[in-house]
């Protein structure tokens, strides 16, 4: 057998080689990136705004590839520290974290959490070099260049201006889900009963609620006072 042959053969089993050993290597890369995605998912099904320390900051973001968004909340809700915009856009940022989690439309594309000065923070606030409070960053997919609109403008920090910067960032639209607030309702009921509770106590001192005249008078006086001009 001539050089050549030989040559050839090696080359041959040179690449087949270096093409399984590549193989190997971009298969261990996809089964470590298939198990970060769904230990986000699993972690966001507990508390869809996942709580990130020094290590799992590097795991979820900087390790690559990232095939998701991963949209980070830079915040101090410590109440000592008396910011209390912080606990204000912690809210609302939660109102649409929910929302993404409880909608139909949630897939391993998007992903929320924030990270805490006061809790396991402070190495990642001095790395970013941020200095200001709250702070919301977007950080894209692997291959997506940072951009300025990135980082949120928090003039408007309400759900509704936070998901609506989701969108142009991600091109992903959901429905916001707001808890229904019942503290008013139960607050009118309350005071229903306890007016009743009064009356049926005193029932035998409130007679005058049954004069026709005084009533006559009360309704006069209401009907004078605001058509005089000194209610509005």
């Amino acid at each position: 057998m001539g050089h050549g042959p030989k040559l050839l053969l090696g080359l041959t089993l040179f690449t087949l080689v270096g093409l399984n050993l590549f193989g190997d290597n971009l298969a261990w890369k996809y089964d470590e990136v298939d198990e970060r995605v769904k230990e986000l998912t699993h972690r966001s099904g507990n508390d869809p705004v996942i709580h990130l320390n020094l290590n799992t900051y590097k795991k979820y973001l900087r390790m690559s590839p990232k095939p998701y968004s991963l949209v980070i909340m830079f915040t101090v809700l410590n109440p000592s520290r008396g910011c209390e915009i912080c606990i204000f856009v912690d809210e609302e940022f939660r109102v649409v974290a929910n929302s993404w989690r409880r909608s139909k439309l949630f897939n391993s594309k998007l992903f929320f959490a924030k990270v805490d000065m006061d809790y396991e923070g402070k190495q990642i606030f001095k790395n970013m070099n941020l200095n200001m409070v709250p702070a919301l960053i977007h950080f894209p997919p692997s291959g997506s260049q940072m951009k300025k609109e990135d980082t949120m403008n928090l003039q408007r920090f309400s759900a509704e201006s936070i998901a609506y910067w989701i969108l142009q960032r991600t091109n992903i639209r959901f429905p916001l889900f707001r808890q229904p607030n019942y503290t008013a309702t139960i607050a009118g009921i309350a005071a229903v009963c306890i007016l009743t509770g009064v009356i049926f106590l005193y029932r035998s001192k409130l007679t005058f609620l049954l004069n026709r005249r005084a009533w006559g008078i009360g309704s006069l006086v209401v009907i004078f006072t605001m058509t005089s001009g000194q209610m509005w």
